[in-house]
């Protein structure tokens, strides 16, 4: 919990506009929630968005452990894509959130900089445009494996998972060994890296949440495959 404190007063300080809150429900696990307004004032490809924001950003007893999470007090978008069931914002995937925040002396202003801010500019241009600003990821486990594909340059679901794997299970992976990939190559000339800057700022149960994600993904894409084929094959066989 020290650690959870620590990083949302270090937010507080930097952006007076925000309080912070200790939350204490029954048996549950306490939490710290930073409430309050944030001033977007951006600036991507020539495009300046300038708005007011007001959030609350829940930060879990495990913080840097768990990834925050953020709710708008008056919602994103009717048709904003990237709202997760419970309400709150979908900022990306949680491994490279992870990533983004263990790489900085001070994890939660590297969220709030670096993850926060970039997805309230991405609000506030679907606001006015009704379109994502330069690209979009998919939302849910299709935008998770997406991400894992770029982030290990494969295009096989199957690696993909067996890399995630070598990252959260340590004893399938030998960095001298063939790597999980498949590709028949030392790890350490193939994704030795990759693994080991997962397992170097990512919670194991991070990567595991992360894996259960692309699995799906995965099975979601053999099947809509598997479809394409029988009905393909239909279609020649009517044909003949």
């Amino acid at each position: 919990m020290q650690d959870c404190l620590a990083a949302t007063h270090a937010l507080r300080k930097r952006h007076n506009s925000l309080t912070c809150t200790v939350v204490y429900i029954g048996d549950e696990a306490p939490y710290a929630r930073v409430d309050g307004t944030i001033r977007l004032d951006g600036e991507q490809q020539g495009v300046r968005l300038v708005a007011d924001y007001e959030l609350s950003i829940v930060v879990s007893e495990d913080f840097p452990a768990s990834v925050p999470k953020v709710r708008l007090s008056d919602g994103a978008p009717a048709t904003y894509p990237h709202v997760d069931a419970d309400g709150t914002l979908c900022l990306g995937v949680n491994g490279e959130i992870a990533m983004a925040m263990n790489n900085s002396a001070v994890p939660l202003i590297a969220f709030y900089d670096e993850v926060l801010l970039p997805n309230i500019y991405a609000i506030e241009y679907y606001r006015r445009y009704r379109v994502m600003p330069f690209g979009d990821r998919s939302h849910g486990s299709q935008g998770v494996l997406e991400f894992y594909r770029e982030f290990f340059d494969v295009d096989d679901e199957s690696a993909v998972c067996q890399l995630l794997r070598a990252a959260a299970f340590r004893s399938p992976y030998r960095r001298r060994g063939k790597c999980p990939c498949g590709s028949k190559l030392r790890a350490t000339r193939c994704h030795a890296n990759h693994i080991d800057q997962l397992r170097a700022c990512v919670d194991k149960s991070i990567l595991m949440d992360d894996l259960a994600l692309v699995a799906n993904a995965a099975n979601i894409t053999k099947t809509k495959s598997a479809k394409e084929s029988a009905r393909l094959r239909l279609k020649g066989h009517r044909k003949t």
